[in-house]
């Protein structure tokens, strides 16, 4: 439910603008939570975007400011801003590309979407001159539980792997991890992609302060992705 400040609605009201939508669901949303998490006093863990930066540069670490591309960036960007001005001590939990099964199935998650498009075998598209430090969910799920239990934790944390790849190589490797041939992978962007930045790799440097669970090369991050479901 939208909160108050986004005015009355009804079954005849027209549908939000994509850009509004985006603005309602991440900031308005977020900041809803974030005012509840305020006034109860609970921990507030939020995660966030590589899509933040424009990824112009080689790589970016927890102090370098944003400087988004897309809609879905910048309103990433606000609510970051407007949740640790209502929770100074927040965890902003920037991610790169998370990878994993869900339980339940039918997600938009890449990994619920891939075996189905290659069992087809039609070709799926993945660009090659995107690089993301993706990171597994049990890797994942690991460091924020930790982060979460520890009190002096806050602010933003790079969660992802020690290097980069290209979207084409990592679903090059997913498809050969699940049985198919990488053939089917082709270099190409899906038509109506909104911008995206060529190069988001988030050092993950705070996160060694906090947690034992070691950061994985994105090899290993794809690889262990494949056999536990997030």
């Amino acid at each position: 439910m939208l909160s108050s400040s986004s005015g009355p609605t009804s079954p005849f009201s027209p549908p939000l603008s994509p850009t509004l939508l985006a603005h309602a669901v991440n900031v308005t949303g977020a900041e809803n939570v974030a005012r509840e998490c305020a006034r109860i006093g609970a921990r507030l863990l939020f995660t966030s975007s590589g899509a933040i930066f424009d990824g112009t540069a080689s790589q970016y670490r927890e102090s370098d400011p944003p400087h988004p591309l897309s809609v879905y960036g910048k309103t990433k960007a606000e609510a970051e801003r407007v949740i640790r001005e209502i929770v100074p001590d927040a965890i902003v939990a920037r991610l790169s590309l998370a990878l994993g099964f869900s339980r339940a199935g039918g997600t938009n998650a890449l990994l619920d979407k891939l075996p189905s498009a290659f069992q087809s075998g039609r070709p799926v598209s993945a660009a090659a001159d995107e690089f993301r430090n993706a990171i597994d969910a049990e890797t994942l799920v690991h460091w924020m539980l930790d982060l979460a239990c520890t009190p002096e934790a806050n602010g933003v944390f790079h969660l992802g792997s020690s290097d980069a790849m290209s979207r084409y190589e990592i679903v090059s490797r997913l498809a050969e991890a699940m049985g198919f041939s990488k053939g089917q992978v082709i270099d190409a962007r899906s038509p109506g992609r909104a911008p995206r930045g060529r190069r988001h790799m988030l050092v993950p440097t705070r996160i060694r302060k906090y947690s034992n669970t070691p950061i994985p090369t994105c090899a290993e991050a794809i690889e262990r992705c494949i056999h536990v479901p997030a």
